[in-house]
Formats: C-alpha cells, sequence, structure tokens
C-alpha cells in the first residue's frame, strides 16, 4: 500500500508512506508422532495449524491411541492455518463369538457309518480359527449341532474340516457377528 495514488503529482520532499508485506506468515510443524490425539489436537492448534481429518489404522508395535503418522513431516515450515491430517493407532479388541456345526447337513449322505445296521462310526471334527485349531474330536456323524466358543481380532477365517477333509469355510467378522452356523 502506499498513501499517495498512482499518478498523482507532489512536492519534491513531501513524505511518501509505504507499507509492504511481510509475506505469507509460515509455521514450523510440531512433531506429532507418539503424542495422544489429543495432545496432537493441541499441538495443531498451538501451532497455527488446523485439524483436517483424523484417520484411524492398527500397528500392533505401537501403542494404541497414539499418533503414528501425520501427513506434515515435523519442522517442515507452511503457511499458517494449513490443514494436517492424523494417524491414530487403534488396536482391535479380542472378541468372541459362537460357531455352531450340523455335521449330519455337512456330511448330507455323502457316506455310510453304520456297520452291520446298527453301530455308527464316529468322524473327526476339526474346527479351526485363523489356523490354530480349537476342537477336534470323534462325533456322530449323525448330529446336528455342536456349539464352539471362538475368540480373535476383527475378522478371522474359521474352516471345518470332517475326517481330515476340509468341509467349509467361512469369514467371520467379530466385531458384528457373535454367532454363525455352518450347515
Amino acid at each position: 500500500e502506499q498513501d499517495v495514488k498512482q499518478n498523482e503529482e507532489i512536492d519534491a520532499g513531501e513524505t511518501i508512506t509505504l507499507k509492504v508485506s511481510k509475506g505469507i506468515e509460515k509455521v514450523t510443524v510440531p512433531n506429532l508422532v507418539g503424542k495422544t490425539e489429543d495432545e496432537a489436537k493441541n499441538a495443531i492448534k498451538e501451532a497455527g495449524l488446523k485439524l483436517k481429518t483424523v484417520i484411524t489404522q492398527e500397528d500392533t508395535t505401537k501403542d494404541d491411541g497414539i499418533i503414528i503418522k501425520q501427513s506434515i513431516d515435523a519442522e517442515t515450515e507452511v503457511e499458517k492455518d494449513s490443514y494436517i491430517t492424523l494417524t491414530v493407532n487403534v488396536l482391535q479388541q479380542q472378541k468372541e463369538g459362537t460357531v455352531n456345526v450340523n455335521v449330519k447337513s455337512i456330511l448330507n449322505g455323502e457316506a455310510s457309518y453304520e456297520e452291520d445296521g446298527i453301530t455308527v462310526k464316529k468322524v473327526e471334527l476339526k474346527i479351526t480359527v485363523g489356523g490354530d485349531t480349537v476342537l477336534k474330536q470323534d462325533v456322530d456323524p449323525r448330529v446336528e449341532s455342536i456349539s464352539q466358543k471362538i475368540s480373535g481380532k476383527g475378522t478371522v477365517e474359521v474352516k471345518v474340516y470332517i475326517d481330515g477333509i476340509l468341509k467349509k469355510t467361512q469369514q467371520i467378522n467379530l466385531n458384528n457377528t457373535t454367532s454363525y452356523t455352518f450347515e
């Protein structure tokens, strides 16, 4: 800015006042990694920045609820009121559920387990969750409901084997499913 208009004539020696811009105000981005979400939000505000969004991600090597990434590197100079995105570590919680297995329905007459018209030969039922065996027992092939408690974080893969042969596989999200039946 200037206090004399462009092309205006003035007397020699008269004072002209000029306003010179200091440029865009810059601020330094603080290191937010390792802070809690609240600590990071406060640091962003104090630094003259604005929070754009918070993203969640799971990193089992880090503590729950802390910042694991920031969209602008620490110690970077940016324009005041710039937006920054935070990534918060959210560890999934261990959840429980129940799987029910209808052995009779799964076998659906695949094989006869009667000997001499009387005795029923047992079959081996095995249930795995994420590759770990949670149940392995001999059962009557006519059984219609065997229940097994399972646990895990998030979505787990459950497999049902009969006599060592994979019969059923299902991805079960334990965050929103507490029971599933294999038939």
